[in-house]
């Protein structure tokens, strides 16, 4: 089972489509701050499958054990980015630079220590266009995230790790 974190939003969903299409078994989580209900409607409509969403937060390291624990998830795709407002750029989300540095980098760090635990090491980071407009990477977050999970890389070889 390829779990699919943020799958609710743009980029989840289009992640959640590709993957039920190429016929993986998908569980999303999402708390549901910017995805919404409808976008997962549409992804099951189109591609004609089912899939199970649960509601929580990448941030919170006991309910993604619970996750982890009560499902045979394989690998992670994850999407869970927000963009904040910076420079007057701004972003879709409209949190600020310190909302978007604890959204992207506590999240990805907790996710990563639950993997860890649970052995799985296999993930993909879905950035996209994180807040809609780019501003995710003009936040610094972004480049944060790949920083540290290439980082994790380096020190453990066993991890597999794609960045889109």
């Amino acid at each position: 089972m390829i779990l699919v974190t943020g799958g609710a939003g743009a980029t989840g969903s289009r992640s959640v489509i590709e993957l039920l299409q190429a016929g993986h078994e998908v569980l999303v989580l999402d708390n549901f701050s910017s995805g919404t209900v409808e976008a997962l409607q549409a992804a099951a409509a189109a591609t004609g499958r089912d899939f199970d969403c649960v509601k929580g937060d990448v941030r919170d390291g006991a309910f993604l054990q619970r996750v982890f624990r009560e499902n045979a998830i394989a690998s992670v795709v994850h999407c869970a980015f927000v963009g904040g407002s910076v420079a007057g750029v701004s972003g879709g989300s409209g949190l600020s630079p310190l909302e978007c540095y604890e959204n992207n980098l506590a999240g990805t760090l907790i996710l990563l220590q639950v993997m860890e635990e649970f052995g799985v090491k296999r993930l993909s980071l879905e950035v996209g266009d994180a807040g809609g407009s780019g501003a995710g990477a003009a936040d610094g977050s972004v480049a944060a995230v790949k920083r540290m999970v290439a980082d994790v890389c380096a020190a453990d070889s066993s991890w597999v790790v794609v960045s889109r």
